[in-house]
């Protein structure tokens, strides 16, 4: 995030505006995870303040008494990731102070948009966000909702950082493309539409190709906490689901987040993981060959590729050694077969696709 700081004398008299309980959204609050985590009671005061200025497209702010610029950065992030209604609110802002630079007396954003675009956008974004969580049955539970929401946007989307507004949930949910922040940002909303508590987490994601700024999402599914990775589940040929509520033992392999998300709420519970519910996930006792003939059969007869976990690195390791063996076993039996593989050495799991190919 770029901050450009100011420093000039304001003459003109200070704004007051009288501060609320918390953000009027519209989805119902008690669906913003990190606002009670994250942030302290002043830094919540100033949150309410920012928000009910940029809803009404109000883009500089003054304080009545002046603010630390430690509660300020901190209310701004939050503000910036977690609101993906303020769509249309640039990342960079001015800071405008007196003579002390860590008390700030106004701040002012930069709209990135005309107030009609984003009006106009807005009303579009949430009708849409609205008719697809709809669209999924309320007698499912939470999981199967999340479940639900999660698939439809992770095949409806494809990944692109080619425009400004596929770093925003309009890039994902109206046009079907978006960078980490338009997927985290829209599945945000689509959560809140549907009454899930939901909210990003932004911070660094590490492949074997290195390490970029990166956002994914804490849900709590019946009082649990669960993280996803909707970016990272989007692969180009399956909607994977490998960080699909995972603990933060698991997130942590190859996610980092920043340090104002250190006193969000523990993930430590597998009860909703995508891999355990399905039966997926082995341990070095289970038996190679089986998981090979169960993944193979699996494809073949839904045409559908399949993702498997395995609890620790010996069971993975186990697994890839024998892999070979017991797919030419299969192929012993049933004929010749052609398949596609892929694994991943930090989250131990192996994705297997049958193909047509020859």
């Amino acid at each position: 995030m770029r901050r450009i700081l100011t420093s000039v004398i304001i003459l003109a008299v200070l704004m007051t505006t009288n501060l609320h309980a918390e953000p009027d959204t519209p989805y119902a609050f008690d669906t913003c995870i990190a606002y009670d985590y994250i942030l302290t009671d002043d830094q919540r005061l100033i949150v309410d303040l920012l928000y009910e200025n940029l809803i009404s497209h109000e883009y500089t702010i003054a304080f009545e008494e002046e603010v630390p610029v430690s509660d300020l950065d901190a209310a701004v992030t939050h503000i910036l990731s977690d609101y993906p209604e303020l769509f249309y609110i640039a990342k960079s802002y001015h800071y405008y102070f007196y003579d002390d630079d860590e008390w700030i007396s106004e701040i002012e954003f930069t709209p990135s948009m005309s107030k009609d675009e984003a009006d106009y956008y807005t009303v579009q974004l949430l009708a849409l966000a609205n008719e697809v969580a709809d669209a999924i049955p309320d007698s499912l539970s939470d999981y199967s909702r999340e479940l639900a929401l999660h698939d439809i946007l992770a095949d409806y989307v494809t990944y692109s950082d080619d425009n400004e507004l596929d770093y925003t949930p309009l890039g994902a949910l109206l046009y079907g493309r978006a960078a980490c922040e338009g997927y985290a940002e829209a599945f945000a909303l689509l959560l809140r539409s549907a009454g899930i508590p939901c909210s990003t987490i932004s911070g660094t994601g590490y492949t074997r190709d290195g390490s970029e700024s990166h956002e994914w999402n804490i849900v709590e599914i019946d009082g649990i906490h669960t993280l996803v990775d909707v970016t990272w589940n989007d692969r180009d040929d399956a909607v994977s689901h490998l960080y699909f509520n995972v603990t933060d033992e698991l997130m942590s392999r190859d996610h980092k987040p920043s340090p104002e998300y250190r006193n969000m709420p523990e993930a430590d519970s597998m009860k909703f993981n995508y891999h355990k519910i399905n039966g997926i996930i082995f341990s070095s006792s289970s038996d190679i060959e089986d998981i090979v003939w169960t993944m193979f059969d699996y494809c073949f007869g839904t045409g559908e590729g399949i993702e498997v976990r395995f609890s620790d690195m010996k069971a993975y390791s186990l697994f890839l050694s024998g892999f070979d063996d017991a797919a030419q076993n299969y192929a012993n039996e049933y004929g010749d077969i052609s398949y596609c593989t892929s694994q991943d050495d930090m989250q131990y799991s192996f994705f297997l696709s049958t193909s047509t190919e020859n």
